[in-house]
């Protein structure tokens, strides 16, 4: 079932399933995201050490950005796909692991649909929202990733008036996490 959410201009938005009362709940304020994304980075290496960066976080969606430099295009001179979805990966990661105090998720299947190339220079921008909670322990998120170089602007959107997304779509991400019953390093394991 399509999007039917008023002011989603988004064509790629416009895929996802309807919110449903559990992804509501699942929500929680910015300010409290804000708080946990800070506990996460300390701990997350990978993500800081590959110049990624939360460039939005707020009750429904986070933004990480990561410029692709020389070692991060493949022998045709675009994006590997691997980095883009590494992209991808941490910012559905660590947009799980906000909306929750103590838990911890992991993603257990991704499926990745690479839509066009970035280059050398480009921002890559990947926008995860969750857009299903089935359970209290599994959640479905969509991750968007976008490529801006130097000629994207924003676009305007000429039946609303609304800004869209800056950047051509590189990929989009499906991923369910499950929540451990246990953090890593307890005395318990890391039992899904």
């Amino acid at each position: 079932m399509p999007n039917t959410r008023p002011g989603v201009t988004d064509p790629v938005a416009q895929e996802h399933p309807v919110h449903t009362a559990a992804v509501h709940a699942a929500r929680r304020p910015a300010a409290f995201r804000r708080q946990r994304l800070e506990r996460i980075l300390t701990e997350d290496h990978r993500t800081v050490s590959l110049g990624m960066s939360v460039t939005t976080l707020d009750e429904e969606r986070i933004v990480v950005e990561q410029r692709v430099g020389p070692d991060d295009v493949n022998g045709l001179g675009i994006c590997h796909g691997g980095v883009t979805f590494t992209l991808a990966d941490s910012a559905t990661g660590i947009g799980a692991n906000t909306l929750d105090e103590e838990s911890a998720w992991v993603t257990v299947t991704s499926e990745i649909h690479f839509r066009g190339p970035a280059h050398i220079d480009d921002v890559l921008e990947a926008s995860c929202t969750l857009v299903e909670a089935p359970s209290a322990r599994r959640r479905v998120f969509e991750t968007v990733v976008r490529a801006r170089g130097a000629a994207d602007e924003v676009r305007e959107d000429a039946g609303t008036g609304d800004d869209a997304p800056a950047g051509r779509v590189v990929a989009t991400v499906d991923s369910v996490m499950v929540r451990l019953r246990e953090r890593p390093g307890s005395m318990g394991g890391t039992s899904a």
